[in-house]
């Protein structure tokens, strides 16, 4: 049988090769990242082409990149025929720019520098207890906004099949004033008042993170009914709103800094008021999850952490909201719930 991992001469169902293969990963990251970095599934296109002509295509050194290729087989991106020409498997495919669900963005996007790096530091992280810096992060990002923009597509990806889920799962007609905190380019805030035709909107962020909404709300026919107002979450949010949705926020910060955003938006609130919190929720009981991944991610990336559906209940009544429902969302990816608070 081939061996898939650098530690060869192991059964399949040994427990060594098992642990190889994840020894493994942090080269399988950077293998398919630098593959969709390089747009070597873009140059296939159907055709199967040796390492010379996709060395070309992409500007590559010719001997790396086949090596690279040969790296990509083992991952199950591609095959080679007897011929040295390359073909891309279904898996492989995905990872093309027009592929439907195409992961090229966030792909790429997750192994740049302050990811990658902060992963490095988890050892670190785990003795002392202190997580990575969020500031730190995103200044990086500011600094490479092309390294950025992986990222951003590759969430927005995501977003936006979430904003469609939130918008179709949760009635917001009934509101007059919803204020959507953190929300960036305004793919959510756009999905939900298309569903609350009555309702202004205010889109509510750091001022670099809002430089596309203009464009997205206008071609939406949503810039007469909406609000682009920058500033921080730590400091203000805009007043007067019955209803102010925090999604995929809290997550990256602390216990002490989310209650803070909550009770930004208990103070600006109206009297009754609703907070809707969009979170993927950490299991309760004892088995494993890929949000435990998640978990530590978030703590080495930017020092936040993912939660518990109780966890969450108690950050908001710390900060004045009592958590009327748990609505879940689609639990493919992450399981996404949706947390509708009423303000007391």
């Amino acid at each position: 049988m081939q061996e898939t991992t650098l530690f060869g001469g192991l059964s399949v169902d040994d427990p060594g090769k098992r642990l190889g293969q994840l020894v493994d990963g942090f080269l399988a990251t950077q293998v398919v990242a630098v593959i969709a970095r390089l747009g070597v599934p873009d140059h296939m296109a159907g055709t199967a082409r040796t390492a010379e002509e996709l060395a070309t295509a992409t500007g590559a050194d010719p001997d790396a990149l086949g090596r690279l290729l040969h790296a990509a087989m083992v991952f199950g991106l591609l095959t080679r025929d007897e011929g040295g020409r390359f073909a891309l498997t279904e898996m492989g495919a995905l990872l093309r720019t027009d592929t439907p669900g195409s992961l090229r963005d966030l792909v790429v996007g997750f192994a740049t520098p302050p990811l990658w790096q902060a992963v490095g530091r988890l050892a670190d992280v785990v003795r002392t207890g202190r997580g990575g810096d969020e500031n730190e992060t995103w200044s990086y990002y500011r600094r490479h906004p092309e390294e950025a923009r992986w990222l951003a597509r590759g969430m927005s990806r995501i977003t936006s099949r979430l904003s469609t889920e939130v918008a179709a799962a949760y009635d917001a007609s009934g509101f007059d004033r919803i204020v959507d905190v953190g929300g960036g380019r305004g793919t959510l805030l756009a999905a939900i008042l298309r569903r609350a035709p009555r309702a202004a909107g205010v889109l509510f962020d750091l001022s670099e993170t809002l430089a596309e909404a203009p464009t997205l709300l206008a071609e939406g026919g949503l810039a007469d009914r909406t609000q682009i107002v920058a500033g921080s979450f730590f400091d203000a949010v805009p007043a007067g709103g019955d209803l102010y949705v925090i999604s995929q926020v809290l997550h990256n910060w602390d216990d002490e800094r989310a209650r803070t955003i909550i009770e930004r938006c208990h103070q600006a609130s109206r009297a009754g008021g609703t907070l809707l919190v969009i979170e993927p929720l950490l299991p309760c009981g004892p088995q494993a999850s890929p949000m435990h991944l998640l978990d530590v991610l978030t703590l080495v990336g930017c020092g936040g952490r993912e939660r518990t559906r109780e966890q969450l209940q108690s950050l908001l009544a710390a900060a004045g909201y009592t958590l009327a429902r748990t609505i879940p969302l689609s639990q493919d990816f992450l399981p996404w719930h949706m947390l509708e608070c009423r303000r007391t």
